[in-house]
């Protein structure tokens, strides 16, 4: 570990005990005060997914099984060094399947990305959600709206950990632009988690 890296993760753990007692809260509603990451992400991400966990499960809806191509082409372009326009295209495809697939089967995306089910809450993230956040940590962000305010915490938290994973410095800065000081904990909590 670099010293820089060290001095960094010394200087935020103290957010990290914070965030982990419970002493933040705020009673501003984080799903409006969180802010968007950069539209780029400068590493391909780590997690390594076979073909056959991408496709459709049996019995899967249509929709899901649109995203699960899309985001196993978007992974396969930043994987094999795609273009940055063919990566772009990509990502605008995946956020239409998701847009479609919300629209049709709120609750089966949100099972499928975030491993979300209205019955039982969050159930943390497998491979299959980390590649999402790492391949499109954007579009994880971006359905947060979707998540009910009981499971936002540890989706966000998650979110900070998996993106951490494959790009620590996008993670990180995504975390340092929040406004809301609860959003930026979560997130610091997930990322430092991620990098110890």
């Amino acid at each position: 570990m670099s010293t820089r890296s060290f001095l960094i993760l010394t200087a935020i753990l103290p957010l990290a005990v914070l965030v982990t007692i419970g002493v933040v809260s705020q009673s501003t509603s984080i799903k409006k005060s969180i802010k968007l990451p950069p539209a780029t992400q400068s590493k391909p991400p780590t997690v390594n997914m076979e073909k056959r966990d991408l496709l459709p499960a049996a019995g899967e809806k249509a929709e899901s099984s649109e995203i699960r191509q899309a985001l196993f082409e978007l992974q396969a372009l930043q994987k094999g060094g795609g273009s940055n326009p063919q990566i772009q295209e990509k990502k605008v495809a995946l956020k239409a399947a998701i847009d479609s697939g919300i629209k049709k089967d709120r609750e089966g995306v949100l099972r499928l990305l975030l491993n979300i089910r209205e019955e039982g809450g969050w159930l943390g993230f497998t491979d299959y959600e980390s590649l999402f956040v790492q391949s499109a940590p954007d579009l994880a962000i971006a359905l947060l709206d979707q998540v009910r305010e009981q499971d936002l915490d540890w989706v966000i938290k998650d979110i900070g950990a998996a993106w951490a994973k494959s790009d620590p410095e996008a993670a990180f800065a995504w975390a340092n632009q929040q406004t809301n000081t609860k959003v930026k904990d979560l997130i610091l909590g997930g990322v430092i988690v991620s990098i110890a």
